[in-house]
């Protein structure tokens, strides 16, 4: 499992307690977020400006990433956007990240941002659903959806 998160995050991890990327972005933003008093812009401006390409042994531009879906998702939430941006960034931290369900609704809550998990699962399926056909299955099948 940490095999997978180094190979996700783009590096070793130097905090061996974490085995999976969820927990290791939801026990930095709750240490960052909850206990230093950070806002999240400022999180994301502290991860971004290291001068190595890693922040604590990952890949800051993965991780990066990771905190601009949150924040587009807080942002559509709280300010009740309709928009296709917070159904894509569901779709990336579900999908391209692999964060369960419960996690990203853990981690929204850390913003006082209510999202359940049926309409996760269903943002993400959206997503999904529009995502075009991988050029191997076109091949397979002949072009047949």
């Amino acid at each position: 499992m940490k095999q997978q998160l180094s190979y996700q995050m783009g590096g070793d991890l130097s905090a061996e307690s974490y085995d999976s990327i969820e927990k290791f972005v939801f026990s930095d933003l709750q240490e960052n977020l909850l206990f230093k008093r950070k806002s999240l812009d400022e999180h994301y401006d502290y991860v971004m400006s290291t001068l190595d390409d890693y922040y604590l042994g990952v890949s800051k531009y993965v991780y990066g990433n990771i905190l601009q879906a949150i924040k587009a998702i807080v942002n559509c939430k709280i300010n009740h956007l309709k928009t296709p941006v917070k159904s894509r960034a569901i779709g990336f931290l579900h999908q391209e990240m692999r964060f369960s369900p419960a996690i990203i609704q853990d981690i929204l809550l850390l913003f006082d941002v209510k999202i359940g998990i049926p309409q996760i699962l269903k943002d993400s399926g959206k997503v999904f659903a529009n995502k075009p056909v991988p050029a191997w299955i076109q091949r397979f099948f002949g072009g047949v959806n």
